[in-house]
């Protein structure tokens, strides 16, 4: 099992500076689709053509269906239902409970992004989540423990206001209680990015999990900029241990 070793991510970042002048610890704040996971939405689609026996258009249509259904019930059962038969299709019987598990299957964490917010976590970090998503999809994230280190977890399901709106950022500055050049938020959608940089916030559009450990270390090598007396050294190390 991959142990991740984040030697370049601050060391000596272990607690708040206590000379003069010196910055606090910022709040790292992940949104989490495309960032922490990734989901096999291509592998859930061949499920559906595999187990109705439609096209991939087909399938297209279905989706647009159910979508407007799930908009008319909070029954998920019910809006396949209904989607089904508005493009004559049947279910076969267990469908959503069927497909439920083979979406679970499809939702990857991203190599070194989990183990990245653990040890950030062993090094005194705060981590927050700022996630846009359904409450549905939720629910799978949460049986999958993905939540787990995270506080705050705002969801655009509970709290009402989704990204880019800057209220779901005000929201966040007020569930960590500090001010916004204390966080830097990591998303993988630009306009996110542009939202909470109009309210102070810093931000990583993310790319990669290397772009992002570049991203942090720029971010903060500027921190460290202390005497050596103080005992912080910017290490250059990259390194990965595996174990």
């Amino acid at each position: 099992m991959c142990r991740l070793i984040f030697l370049l991510l601050f060391p000596f970042f272990c607690g708040a500076l206590s000379c003069e002048g010196a910055l606090e610890k910022p709040v790292l704040v992940f949104d989490y689709g495309g960032v922490l996971s990734t989901v096999d939405k291509e592998g859930v689609k061949a499920f559906i053509q595999e187990k109705l026996g439609i096209s991939r258009e087909e399938t297209h249509l279905l989706m647009q269906a159910l979508r407007k259904e799930r908009k008319k019930s909070k029954d998920e059962g019910v809006a396949w239902k209904k989607a089904a038969r508005s493009r004559g299709l049947i279910l076969p019987d267990n469908w959503v409970s069927d497909l439920d598990e083979r979406i679970l299957a499809s939702v990857q964490r991203r190599p070194h992004m989990m183990e990245l917010v653990e040890d950030l976590k062993e090094r005194g970090f705060q981590v927050a989540l700022l996630s846009n998503i359904s409450k549905r999809e939720a629910e799978y994230v949460r049986r999958l423990g993905f939540y787990e280190p995270f506080h705050p977890v705002l969801l655009s399901c509970q709290t009402g206001v989704s990204k880019p709106h800057p209220h779901a950022f005000k929201l966040l500055l007020k569930c960590l209680k500090v001010p916004a050049n204390q966080v830097i938020f990591i998303d993988d959608q630009e306009q996110n990015i542009q939202a909470a940089q109009l309210l102070g916030i810093d931000g990583i559009q993310f790319v990669s999990y290397e772009q992002l450990k570049e991203s942090l270390v720029l971010r903060l090598r500027p921190i460290h900029k202390q005497p050596e007396a103080s005992g912080f050294r910017l290490s250059q190390s990259h390194a990965i241990r595996r174990s």
